[in-house]
């Protein structure tokens, strides 16, 4: 059978709480969206979290070579504010850097504490470890940022979701490499 079987099949359920679709053809995942919402609660559509993402799983090589884990992280998930539609759709960014996180190094924060900052929320979150992390979500001025910075004693990686990049730089913040 093809898609529109399955959508269908899934729509004569009379829907439930919510809908998972896993995959990573974006294209896909957009269309069982719009195919389910209409009978489904909500969509939690799998495919579209970054861990799935190439500059996820570069960033993953790069990293799974090091004996140490980051001191620091930070990471940007920041809709342009022009852009912004509704009011809780905010709360969907915080999905993706603590799933970053946890896909890089399999842990769950200790302390999470997070406070609005108009329409950014600001997030510090203790790991188990010497690991900290500062997120930032939600909507500012500017244009979108979508980022995760890894800081290590002799330097860091930055991963940039928007423009497809891995960058490593050294102790004193020279560039070493561009991995993609």
């Amino acid at each position: 059978k093809d898609e529109s079987d399955a959508f269908a099949l899934a729509g004569r359920g009379g829907g439930s709480l919510v809908a998972s679709v896993y995959g990573e053809d974006r294209d896909f995942l957009v269309r069982a969206v719009a195919e389910l919402g209409a009978s489904h609660g909500r969509v939690l559509a799998v495919g579209h979290l970054f861990r799935f993402h190439p500059v996820m799983r570069e960033l993953a090589r790069v990293t799974a070579g090091r004996a140490d884990r980051p001191r620091g992280i930070v990471g940007q998930f920041v809709n342009a504010a022009r852009e912004r539609v509704g009011r809780d759709a905010a709360h969907l960014e915080f999905l993706h850097l603590f799933d970053l996180v946890d896909a890089l190094f399999g842990v769950e924060p200790d302390v999470v504490v997070g406070r609005p900052d108009g329409d950014l929320t600001r997030v510090s979150v203790r790991y188990p470890g010497p690991m900290t992390a500062t997120f930032a979500m939600g909507w500012s001025d500017g244009e979108p940022r979508r980022r995760i910075e890894l800081v290590y004693a002799d330097g860091r990686v930055v991963a940039d979701f928007i423009d497809n990049t891995v960058t490593l730089f050294g102790r004193r913040n020279q560039l070493e490499r561009r991995v993609c």
